[in-house]
């Protein structure tokens, strides 16, 4: 009986306002957490698409690939240049926001507009800029600063950067014509060293075999003139004497001409092996030249390759209009 009271019609009815009471507590809480997390789609907001991969430049030269982990960075990268003070500077410069009363505060406009703009990736590759705090009836001139922040993004940071670029590009191309210049020259004192030394193989061979003989000529000359020296010693007849004189005088003779054809020799392996050091050293700055202008070369591709796709990789997806 006493079980049976408590379920009694009354029981249930009274029951009913607290249980409907409590559903209604529960759809607000739903409410004000999707609320929270999801953005205000009642304001004007814009969009700008940013592009992952770059198309080539060169049907042949297949582009760098952009990894996801480098892809987020650099949107990241992008939600901050949009709030830069650049940006904001000259988006308040635009002649459509003069004498807009969103702008009309106790705070100075920029300090407005920083506290108030909400710059977010949405998906993957668009960035989202709207404003916060901003009632509905303010959103014709909410939409106006929108249009002027992104306006303002797309001159003063993507094409900045695009004109960056296009300075360093041409920096790299001077440095790469003086390379190439240098090179050159050098290429053409090999070519006349080259030519001065000849054939360095056979050269050489042909002046050690010479300078050989010269040798051996020198001993035997020099043998030769020890051997009249001890026979002048020896002997005291004059006729000797005056004949072995006119030997010794000629094998001296001799012997000073041979010493000099081995100085030219000598001289000429000394004026060679410079040459050789030379030529070894303009090789080396040669192949080293060249690799340098290679990637300068590459880089240069790589330049080319992302001004021709910077317009293309960040453009505006969507205006601001007011909702």
């Amino acid at each position: 009986m006493t079980d049976a009271s408590h379920d009694s019609p009354r029981s249930r009815r009274s029951n009913a306002p607290t249980l409907c009471w409590t559903v209604l507590l529960l759809v607000g809480v739903g409410a004000v957490i999707l609320a929270v997390r999801e953005p205000a789609t009642d304001l004007p907001f814009a969009e700008i698409r940013v592009g992952r991969d770059p198309r080539p430049f060169f049907p042949e030269t297949p582009p760098p690939r952009v990894t996801l982990e480098e892809f987020r960075r650099f949107l990241t990268l992008q939600t901050v240049l949009v709030r830069s003070p650049r940006v904001l500077t000259a988006a308040l410069r635009n002649p459509e926001l003069a004498n807009l009363e969103i702008l009309k505060t106790n705070t100075r406009p920029s300090d407005w507009l920083e506290q108030h703009l909400e710059v977010s990736i949405r998906d993957e590759g668009y960035i989202r800029v709207s404003l916060r705090g901003v009632d509905r009836k303010h959103a014709l001139e909410a939409a106006r600063v929108i249009n002027a922040v992104v306006e303002g993004y797309l001159i003063e940071e993507v094409a900045r950067a695009g004109m960056e670029r296009r300075e360093r590009l041409s920096d790299l191309q001077e440095v790469l014509k003086r390379r190439e210049r240098e090179t050159e020259k050098k290429q053409q004192r090999l070519e006349t060293l080259s030519a001065q030394v000849g054939p360095s193989g056979r050269a050489q061979g042909a002046n050690q075999r010479f300078a050989e003989r010269l040798q051996r000529e020198h001993a035997r000359v020099r043998f030769a003139i020890l051997q009249q020296e001890m026979t002048l010693d020896e002997s005291s007849q004059d006729l000797v004497e005056a004949t072995e004189s006119e030997e010794l005088a000629e094998l001296l003779k001799r012997l000073d001409h041979i010493q000099t054809a081995l100085d030219e020799v000598d001289a000429s392996g000394g004026r060679n092996h410079l040459f050789n050091a030379e030529l070894g050293r303009l090789r080396n700055d040669i192949k080293t030249s060249k690799q340098l202008t290679q990637r300068l070369s590459k880089e240069l591709e790589y330049q080319e390759i992302d001004i021709e796709n910077s317009p293309n990789r960040i453009t505006l997806f969507r205006k601001a209009d007011p909702i």
